[in-house]
C-alpha cells in the first residue's frame, strides 16, 4: 500500500468517524500541541488533510491518540487495518521492479510499465546521477497509479517515499504557493517556522518564493536521516497553482541538477521536466500511456509462465475477462485500481 493511498485512507476513516472537537482534544492531551499549528482549514476534509500529512511518520501514534479520544470500535479496527505492517513482495529473489505482486490487503499488482521499470532500474544505480524522473501523458493514463511500484522501488533502495497531490486544497495565486512550501517541509518533517520566517515573511511574491525556497531547501535537507523520494502528483491538473508549475518545479529541477539538493529524487506527475533546459542530462522521463488491455493479457500470460500451473488459452483468456471486468476502456483511475487489486488476487493464487 503506498503512503499517498495511506495517507488518503487514514483521511477518510477520520472524516467518517471524527469531529473538529476530537482531533482538537486528541492532539492536546497526547501531543500537547493545537490543531491549529498544524491542520488550519475551513471544513473536516481539509483539516484531516493537513493533519495527516503533518503527522506522516507518526501515524501510528496520531491513530492512538484518536482512538483514546474516541472509543469506537470500528474506529479503532479501521485504523488498525490501514496501519498493518506491509508483508514481504512475493518471488524474493526478485528485485522489486521486477515482481509481479505485492503482498498487501488487499493486493496490488504491478502490470506492465515496462519502460518506468526501467528507469527506476537506471534511478537506484549506484552513482547513477539522476536527479528526478517525470511521468507527463494524458487524463487517465496512469501517472498517479505509477507512484504504487516508484513507491515499492524506494522502500527498496531504504529511501524515504513522501507523496503529496497538488491538484487540489490550495489556494490560487501566491498564497497557493506558500501554502505548498509548508506543506512540502511538513511532509519532511523539517522546520516549518524556520521556512515561515527565512522564505515566507513580508508575503514574497511566487517567483521569489520559489527560489528562496529551493535555496532553503539545500540545509534543511542535511539533516535528513536518509534519502527522500518527493512525489509531486497532480502537476497538470487545471487547479494545480500556477505558481507550483510555473516557478517552484523549475527551480527545484536546476537546483537538483546542479546536485545542491542532497538525498532528494523528485518524481514529477503530470509534469514533462525535459522543458527545463538544465535538468535534461539528470532527469529521466516517460511520455506515459493509459493501461489496456493487452497489458493485463501480459501480465496473466506471466503470471501463468511463473507459476507451476499450466493453463490453456481459454483459461488464460478467462483469468484477463476477470481482472477487467465490464471496464471500458480508457480505464480511468478508480478502473486501474480495481483491475490491480483483481490482478494481485489471480497471481496471490498463481504464484508460488
Amino acid at each position: 500500500m503506498y503512503e499517498g493511498m495511506r495517507i488518503r485512507r487514514f483521511c477518510e476513516i477520520i472524516e467518517r468517524h471524527c469531529t473538529v472537537f476530537i482531533l482538537e482534544r486528541a492532539l492536546k492531551e497526547h501531543f500537547d500541541q493545537q490543531l491549529a499549528q498544524v491542520a488550519i482549514g475551513n471544513n473536516l476534509a481539509e483539516i484531516a488533510f493537513r493533519l495527516v500529512v503533518a503527522y506522516e511518520a507518526r501515524l501510528a501514534e496520531l491513530a492512538a491518540a484518536i482512538g483514546e479520544v474516541q472509543p469506537n470500535p470500528e474506529l479503532r479496527e479501521a485504523f488498525a487495518r490501514l496501519l498493518e505492517p506491509l508483508p514481504g513482495i512475493k518471488n524474493p529473489g526478485r528485485r522489486v521492479h521486477e515482481t509481479l505482486l505485492v503482498s498487501a490487503d488487499p493486493p496490488e499488482a504491478f502490470i506492465d510499465r515496462t519502460s518506468l521499470r526501467q528507469y527506476l532500474v537506471e534511478a537506484s544505480r549506484e552513482h547513477a546521477g539522476y536527479h528526478a524522473l517525470s511521468l507527463h501523458g494524458s487524463p487517465a493514463s496512469g501517472k498517479t497509479f505509477s507512484w504504487q511500484l516508484i513507491q515499492a522501488v524506494a522502500q527498496e533502495q531504504e529511501a524515504r517515499a513522501a507523496y503529496l497531490d497538488l491538484s487540489e486544497g490550495y489556494l490560487p495565486g501566491d498564497e497557493g504557493l506558500h501554502e505548498v512550501c509548508e506543506s512540502i517541509a511538513m511532509l519532511l518533517d523539517l522546520d516549518v517556522d524556520g521556512l515561515r520566517r527565512q522564505v515566507l515573511a513580508d508575503n514574497p511574491r511566487a517567483e521569489k518564493v520559489a527560489l528562496k525556497f529551493a535555496l532553503w531547501l539545500e540545509p534543511a535537507l542535511r539533516s535528513m536521516p536518509r534519502p527522500v523520494w518527493l512525489g509531486l502528483d497532480g502537476l497538470s491538473a487545471p487547479t494545480t497553482c500556477v505558481g507550483v508549475t510555473g516557478f517552484l518545479v523549475p527551480h527545484l529541477l536546476k537546483r537538483a541538477a546542479a546536485q545542491a539538493l542532497p538525498g532528494l529524487f523528485l518524481i514529477l506527475l503530470g509534469y514533462d521536466a525535459r522543458t527545463v533546459r538544465q535538468a535534461r542530462g539528470r532527469i529521466l522521463h516517460e511520455q506515459v500511456e493509459g493501461l489496456s488491455r493487452a497489458d493485463v493479457e501480459g501480465y496473466v500470460r506471466e503470471c501463468v509462465a511463473r507459476s507451476s500451473c499450466a493453463k490453456t488459452e481459454a483459461e488464460t483468456a478467462a483469468l484477463v475477462q476477470r481482472i477487467v471486468k465490464d471496464a471500458q476502456w480508457p480505464y480511468d483511475y478508480e478502473a486501474m485500481l480495481a483491475i490491480s487489486r483483481e490482478a494481485g488476487l489471480v497471481a496471490k493464487e498463481l504464484l508460488p
